[in-house]
């Protein structure tokens, strides 16, 4: 009878850590981290995944502690780490917005940003575009399937949390990433601009009679928003391999540890 409650206390024990952990994926990842639902639900789906994932994995691979105290750090370093694949997730999401803050600036929209109702903080105009844009591409490409299946494989790979300084560096190069990926996004756009800036230079210097400014300013919106039509295929492509992307960067900062 011992033995049966010590399984059964080590299996609560272990569904507990399993869903601390679907819960700091849940809460920081696109969609499901929107402030706009509710978290009753978040918790929920975090709850629901954890009942699925559980039964998939090794108990005996857990190590579960006799003290509350250290039991508590577990759960804390769960969370943490639940937090951190969701970071590493929404890394694309943040490069596209940061590409669109790149393309207002020079294309005339800077003053135009919007109030995004899943985060609540402002937001570029052709960032949100393409925010949303990147969005329905995750899902297209069946990036929500590779969430889960990062999950199931974070908890084969690494069932306890030991944090190392090589998953630290990994998040740094992650960002670096992030940030080389929102300028190759933009580049088709900022480069268009940069080129319609030096031929209205030359044409103030042939030409100073003519408002450069007024001109150039209607100019610039519109052949920025031509080469955002244009580059959009360009855009799903890249989309494409970065969603795909996604999975590596998890499992390799996962085994980083």
């Amino acid at each position: 009878m011992e033995i049966i409650d010590e399984v059964f206390l080590t299996y609560i024990q272990v569904f507990l850590a399993v869903f601390t952990r679907c819960l700091g994926v849940v809460i920081s990842v696109p969609v499901f981290g929107s402030r706009g639902i509710p978290v009753i639900v978040k918790a929920g789906i975090a709850l629901f995944l954890a009942g699925i994932i559980t039964p998939m994995i090794d108990i005996t691979a857990y190590n579960m502690a006799s003290q509350p105290w250290s039991y508590g750090i577990i759960i804390i370093s769960e969370l943490l780490l639940g937090l951190t694949l969701g970071y590493i997730i929404n890394l694309f999401f943040v490069a596209v917005q940061m590409a669109g803050s790149f393309i207002d600036l020079p294309i005339g929209f800077r003053a135009a940003n919007l109030v995004d109702p899943q985060w609540g903080y402002p937001v570029p105009l052709v960032g949100h575009f393409k925010y949303f844009a990147a969005l329905a591409l995750f899902f297209v490409f069946n990036g929500h399937h590779l969430i889960i299946q990062s999950l199931v494989m974070s908890f084969r790979v690494l069932p306890t949390v030991l944090f190392s300084s090589g998953g630290i560096g990994l998040l740094v190069n992650y960002f670096a990433k992030a940030f080389a990926m929102a300028f190759q996004i933009s580049l088709p756009v900022v480069g268009a601009i940069f080129l319609t800036d030096c031929a209205f230079a030359m044409l103030a210097r042939a030409s100073p009679q003519i408002n450069v400014f007024l001109l150039g300013f209607t100019l610039k919106i519109i052949v920025g928003i031509a080469i955002l039509a244009l580059a959009f295929p360009y855009f799903v492509q890249y989309s494409s391999g970065a969603i795909k992307g996604i999975y590596e960067d998890l499992m390799l900062f996962l085994n980083s540890f």
